[in-house]
């Protein structure tokens, strides 16, 4: 794993977070879409039954919300170790440009705004993060 996906660790935890919340969402529509039998028509044994439709979605929603929790609690110690890596860093501009597109999703022209630098300094300065960032991570690599 190189230095920009060990760094996109967090953001990628973070889509799959608001993923697993649309799914908890729709199974929670299901849950309680008001469903009422039609007592005027003769039940066929086979169809399914409107109670396991409920109960099946009601299951899916709790295996949902619970690995919400798990993706959670990954990402807030994720975002923990990332964040020491980036603190490890001697340059202050490069922990806080690092900061800004690693942690706070910030685009390169926002980062330029927030530290009144041009654009190809930006640029420049997290090439040189990313390399001094790698050999923290190799330096860190158990043998």
């Amino acid at each position: 794993m190189n230095a920009k996906e060990y760094l996109s660790q967090p953001f990628k935890l973070r889509e799959k977070i608001k993923y697993l919340k649309l799914d908890l969402e729709r199974y929670e529509r299901m849950i309680y879409a008001c469903t009422s039998p039609n007592y005027m028509t003769e039940r066929i044994d086979k169809s399914p039954s409107v109670e396991t439709y409920n109960q099946k979605a009601l299951e899916k929603y709790y295996t949902i919300k619970d690995k919400i929790d798990e993706k959670t609690v990954e990402l807030e110690e994720n975002v923990e170790e990332v964040s020491n890596i980036i603190d490890s860093l001697d340059n202050e501009d490069y922990k806080l440009l690092l900061k800004y597109r690693y942690l706070d999703n910030r685009t390169f022209v926002e980062i330029q705004e927030k530290l009144f630098t041009s654009y190809s300094t930006v640029k420049r300065w997290h090439n040189e993060a990313l390399i001094q960032v790698s050999l923290i991570l190799n330096h860190n690599k158990p043998s």
